[in-house]
């Protein structure tokens, strides 16, 4: 039969499952950038190409 997880790893896992790891959302600036940048300049990208073509 395997060996049992070691300590470490289910300390680690449990903090996965548990979302103690887990870092704050989003905060306004991050989603200024992520907005801008995954949404707004594709968008000027593709009318800068159709308009010059």
């Amino acid at each position: 039969m395997a060996d049992p997880l070691p300590q470490e790893l289910h300390d680690r896992i449990s903090a996965l499952e548990t979302g103690r790891e887990a870092g704050e959302d989003f905060d306004a600036r991050s989603w200024v950038w992520l907005i801008a940048l995954g949404v707004l300049m594709p968008a000027v990208l593709l009318l800068v190409g159709w308009l010059a073509a």
